[in-house]
């Protein structure tokens, strides 16, 4: 069903109390990477990563607020095995030349998992399906997640089916944009309201 889970940033994965299990759906097309004409300059520019400074920012600061947080990757990049580790390389580049220590959230994160790769229909569907396998994997684990994507995975009628469950767990992006700092700072205020 999906890769060999990896250390991320967390090391244990543990949440805030014993038993907690602290996941981030990260999507990357609209979300890590924008796209599109209308795209801010800050949005697009790059220096040697593939990723716009502005993202890798707000990652960074998502994953210095809650470093027990890991990343499960739920992009279609996913499909392809050589598409992650380009991501974790540019990740890894990232927190190494600009941030000069090696305690830095990017410096040697791992996605600790990846959404079915066979499955591929709605983005809920998709994670609803991850979050079923843990569940029935784990009775001692509780799990705190969000979903940041921009796919929406709460509005529409397709995504009717688990809307209840995506309440209170989405972070939607503009395609154009990316991860900005404020949906950073919702990122972190869903996940410490999950954990309190």
């Amino acid at each position: 069903m999906t890769s060999t889970p990896k250390s991320s940033s967390g090391g244990s994965g543990g949440g805030s109390g014993v038993g907690v299990r602290v996941v981030i759906f990260l999507d990357m097309d609209g979300v890590m990477q924008p796209f599109g004409n209308d795209a801010p300059q800050e949005a697009v520019k790059k220096t040697d990563c593939l990723f716009p400074d502005c993202t890798l920012q707000a990652l960074s600061y998502i994953l210095e607020q809650v470093p027990t947080a890991e990343l499960v990757l739920s992009s279609t990049w996913r499909v392809q095995h050589s598409y992650i580790e380009e991501i974790e390389q540019n990740f890894h580049a990232y927190g190494r030349k600009r941030h000069n220590t090696n305690n830095h959230p990017l410096w040697n994160l791992r996605f600790a998992d990846i959404t079915n790769p066979q499955l591929h229909s709605e983005r809920q569907y998709e994670i609803q399906d991850w979050l079923e396998q843990q569940q029935q994997q784990s009775t001692t684990r509780s799990l705190v997640w969000i979903a940041i994507d921009d796919e929406d995975l709460i509005e529409g009628a397709p995504n009717a089916r688990y809307r209840h469950w995506f309440q209170h767990h989405v972070v939607k992006t503009q395609s154009h944009v990316g991860l900005t700092a404020s949906d950073a700072q919702l990122a972190v205020r869903l996940l410490k309201a999950q954990l309190d």
